[in-house]
């Protein structure tokens, strides 16, 4: 409940700080955002960038994943010090969970100070490897979309905006991997342990790019499996929207 009220905030104090010049927006759904909103340079606000930050941290994906894990570590019985039972098995759910809130907000608030491009660029390479070298390389570098000249603009392209290191995905992992500090048991708080925990949580990036840069192959594939003639081609923005002044 408290993370549904601060990301509301946000997205209300967002609204206020670009309603005056930013053009119509769409609904506040992070997967719509992704998809056309970011195909242009210029046009991804602060409250957009708050409404994808959002979905990161209230979805099926994100419920999923902690709920998952929880039960691997449950199985395991990793941290013993938590014990069984239902107490034991929630408290190891709620650790994915804030280690996972940890790192999407970290990524939200330096991707935002910074202009970072927070979406994934599919690469425009065929073949497998060259495609999944670009997914390796969007961990590492990013695009700086404060910094698109007007030719970028006008052609949705943002192959010549400057690149940097990705830094906010690296505070984000480094924020998932510390903050266990304040409830992991201390043989775990050792700095091997808060490491380990911080490429895990890097190791989360790179998944999400490989399968961010295949994803329509691989539903294409079990499509042709199971008889479905659905098509899933890359998104494409239905109309040229207008470049926004003040966003970032």
């Amino acid at each position: 409940m408290r993370t549904a009220l601060l990301t509301a905030c946000i997205v209300f104090m967002a609204a206020l700080l670009h309603g005056q010049d930013a053009p119509p927006e769409p609904q506040c759904n992070s997967y719509v955002i992704e998809k056309t909103v970011l195909y242009h340079p210029t046009a991804f606000t602060f409250k957009q960038r708050a409404c994808t930050y959002g979905g990161k941290l209230i979805s099926g994906q994100a419920f999923f994943g902690p709920l998952f894990m929880g039960g691997v570590a449950q199985l395991r019985d990793d941290p013993p010090e938590w014990g069984q039972g239902m107490k034991g098995y929630l408290r190891r759910v709620g650790t994915r969970y804030a280690q996972g809130t940890a790192k999407s907000t970290g990524e939200f608030v330096f991707s935002s100070i910074l202009h970072e491009n927070p979406r994934y660029e599919p690469s425009r390479d065929k073949t497998f490897w060259k495609r999944t070298g670009h997914a390796l390389s969007t961990v590492v570098v990013t695009y700086h979309l404060g910094n698109c000249g007007k030719e970028e603009v006008e052609t949705e392209s943002l192959s010549n905006c400057p690149k940097w290191p990705a830094i906010s995905k690296m505070v984000g992992a480094s924020s998932s991997g510390l903050v266990g500090l304040t409830w992991y048991p201390d043989r775990l708080n050792t700095p091997g342990q808060v490491l380990a925990r911080t490429g895990s949580a890097y190791g989360g990036y790179v998944a999400s790019a490989v399968f961010s840069e295949f994803q329509g192959d691989i539903f294409r594939m079990f499509g042709k499996l199971f008889g479905s003639d659905r098509n899933y081609p890359s998104p494409k923005p239905s109309s040229k929207p207008k470049p926004n002044k003040g966003a970032r």
